[in-house]
């Protein structure tokens, strides 16, 4: 807030309720203070199902619709590794790391396609 107008400033905190408040109180104004029942939103009471069973709490009572879509493989492999760098400090060999987990990343994913 260095080399912000005082009432700028001002101007900026009576946008929100909150600053609004800050704002009156800084300028001398009268503050309406409201009281409130509680700070935090209280809990409401549901009903509870007459019939339950332990089978259908950890199952559910219907089955999940089957509409889950098959996920598209990544079309940069290692992109993780690549914000690392060619040469991270752990790195003492001299051909370079992201070519050797892009060629590690997409051994490993032709591996899990062939147990699918």
């Amino acid at each position: 807030m260095r080399g912000l107008a005082p009432a700028k400033l001002l101007q900026a905190l009576a946008s929100s309720p909150l600053g609004k408040v800050l704002s009156d109180a800084k300028s001398g104004a009268p503050v309406e203070l409201r009281p409130v029942d509680s700070f935090y939103i209280r809990p409401v009471v549901a009903k509870q199902p007459q019939d339950i069973s332990l089978k259908g709490f950890w199952q559910g009572a219907k089955p999940l619709p089957n509409t889950i879509e098959q996920s598209q493989p990544a079309t940069i492999p290692a992109m993780l590794i690549k914000k690392g760098g060619d040469f991270p400090a752990f790195w003492q060999k001299q051909n370079f790391f992201i070519e050797v987990m892009e060629d590690f990343y997409l051994r490993i994913r032709k591996n899990i396609l062939k147990g699918l």
